[in-house]
């Protein structure tokens, strides 16, 4: 859906750091809903502690959570076969 939803505006294929620009903005935007939701004023350390401590986020380049303040994500590898990109 996210690629055809990007190439229907951008007219092109996304790269990877348009998928990857996606998914962290939709782990910010996870982490500010679970702030304002915990009914506490909405600050940066509500939005830092809601991000650090919430739940895995599930984006179009896999899983992405947060352990001790830094990204945990597994890596993604590409091969090239018959002249296309392949996931394995």
């Amino acid at each position: 859906d996210f690629v055809k939803a990007y190439q229907s505006r951008f007219g092109r294929v996304p790269d990877q750091f348009s998928a990857l620009a996606y998914d962290a903005a939709g782990v910010g935007v996870a982490a500010i809903r679970r702030a304002v939701e915990s009914g506490k004023p909405l600050t940066g350390q509500t939005v830092r502690d809601a991000l650090a401590n919430g739940p895995a986020y599930q984006g179009v380049t896999g899983v992405t959570q947060y352990e001790n303040g830094n990204v945990r994500k597994a890596p993604i590898f590409i091969t090239v076969r018959n002249g296309k990109f392949e996931l394995f």
